[in-house]
């Protein structure tokens, strides 16, 4: 059975908290510095993008170290059927998900390619 990771989840300005980027379980209260449940409802007019936990951080601080409300589980057990319903990016065809880095993280992995290419 797969397990999947609570991802870091940016739409409209606000970061959550989910298992696929259109099902957040939790949202970002940056004046209070919480985290806060979600009713686990889909938005079908959703423009999410998963965020790496460096580019929450820059972008919300303070969001990567809070405590998450009590029950909230930082990976789970699922299915395939339901792996497949909250992060169908990966089984569509598609080269895999696009997560927005820190620009932090941009750079070094553009050194890292710098690198191949040098040796090659």
């Amino acid at each position: 059975m797969p397990s999947v990771k609570l991802l870091f989840i940016d739409a409209g300005g606000k970061l959550y908290r989910g298992y696929g980027r259109e099902f957040p379980l939790i949202e970002w209260y940056p004046q209070a510095q919480r985290w806060s449940p979600l009713p686990n409802t889909p938005d079908p007019n959703s423009s999410a993008e998963r965020v790496s936990q460096r580019e929450a951080e820059r972008c919300y601080p303070g969001s990567t170290n809070a405590l998450l409300p009590e029950g909230t589980q930082l990976e789970m057990d699922i299915t395939v059927q339901e792996w497949i319903r909250l992060q169908p990016e990966l089984f569509d065809s598609y080269d895999g998900p696009i997560t927005r880095l820190s620009p932090e993280e941009d750079a070094e992995r553009a050194t890292v390619l710098r690198e191949l290419i040098k040796k090659y």
